[in-house]
């Protein structure tokens, strides 16, 4: 999938139903795509055309990233660290049809810090004034029931490790990439995750009080009964995601972007969510109790009625009857 420097997917416009061939078409025809994903599932087909030249890719299950022949002059784009030819991204020709295997790819290596089929007999704390695990390649790693505080793990590569019931309480995880990750019921309060992209990967019932995850990404998660009340995620974007009964109290949701998700019976009570976006995103038994909504956007979303936001302040966008309805 394609990636921009702080972990998010860059401004974008999507294409449904479209062949891979009829979407390169696309973006070739498009005066500001520079670059497309192509992802498909069982249910659906998937373009989106990107406006910004990615800066490097991430492993996604039938999904790829390709970048324009021409936007390659600006030298940004690098694959999915350590990642296997799947992940590479390639590169268009001139035209729209037949294109040819992708030119080598410079990788960066990650540092190489810790084991992956053992817990570290001591860990770097943010306080101390050292890397800690800053920047290491810790995919896999089996840290199920791990506890540190205040440990550095900025632009760490968590990819497809196993943190259940982990404590991190305070620690730094800033533009850290966690794709396929477990960190069920784990003990995240005040971490920060700001512009850190987490993506296929569950939260489900993890502590995430306080914790800061401004400009991040979460794609494609379950955060089912979450426990994020007092978070900060102003600016993030939760495309595909299931907060099914999470606890969103006085959470900073500024400008926030939920998309095709689901947030049955979560509590957005006395959250501050002015200018955020709800886009195909269920919200049956959601409570906005005391919220504030200036600006705030739920055309599109679904399943709302009137007492959804009763008490609620501020002047928003409410609800399309017609979208509204749960299908």
């Amino acid at each position: 999938a394609c990636a921009t420097p702080g972990g998010g997917q860059g401004s974008y416009s999507e294409v449904w139903e479209l062949s891979h061939e009829r979407c390169a078409e696309a973006c070739l025809n498009d005066r500001e795509c520079v670059a497309y994903e192509y992802s498909t599932t069982k249910r659906y087909k998937l373009c989106e055309k990107h406006k910004e030249v990615p800066s490097h890719s991430v492993p996604v299950d039938n999904s790829a990233c390709f970048v324009l022949e021409s936007a390659l002059s600006l030298r940004t784009f690098k694959p999915f660290r350590g990642g296997d030819a799947r992940y590479r991204g390639a590169v268009s020709a001139a035209g729209p049809l037949g294109w040819p295997p992708p030119p080598p790819a410079i990788v960066v290596p990650p540092r190489a810090c810790g084991s992956p089929s053992s817990m570290p007999s001591s860990m770097p704390s943010s306080s101390s004034g050292g890397d800690g695990f800053a920047g290491c390649d810790l995919r896999l790693v089996q840290w199920d029931g791990l506890s540190v505080e205040s440990v550095n793990l900025d632009g760490a590569d968590l990819s497809g490790g196993s943190f259940t019931r982990a404590q991190f309480f305070r620690s730094t995880l800033r533009q850290a990439v966690a794709v396929s990750a477990t960190f069920e019921r784990a003990g995240l309060e005040f971490t920060d995750w700001r512009q850190g992209l987490l993506m296929d990967s569950s939260l489900r019932a993890a502590e995430m009080s306080a914790a800061s995850l401004d400009g991040a990404s979460l794609l494609f998660c379950d955060l089912k009964d979450i426990q994020a009340d007092e978070a900060s995620l102003n600016g993030a974007i939760l495309r595909d995601s299931v907060l099914d009964g999470a606890d969103l109290r006085s959470a900073q949701l500024r400008s926030a972007t939920f998309r095709r998700g689901s947030a049955v019976g979560a509590s957005f009570r006395y959250s501050d969510l002015r200018g955020a976006t709800f886009v195909r995103t269920n919200l049956s038994r959601a409570t906005f109790r005391g919220a504030d909504l200036e600006g705030a956007d739920f055309t599109l979303a679904r399943g709302t009625t009137p007492s959804t936001f009763d008490m609620a302040r501020g002047h928003f966008k409410a609800p399309d009857p017609a979208a509204s309805q749960v299908k």
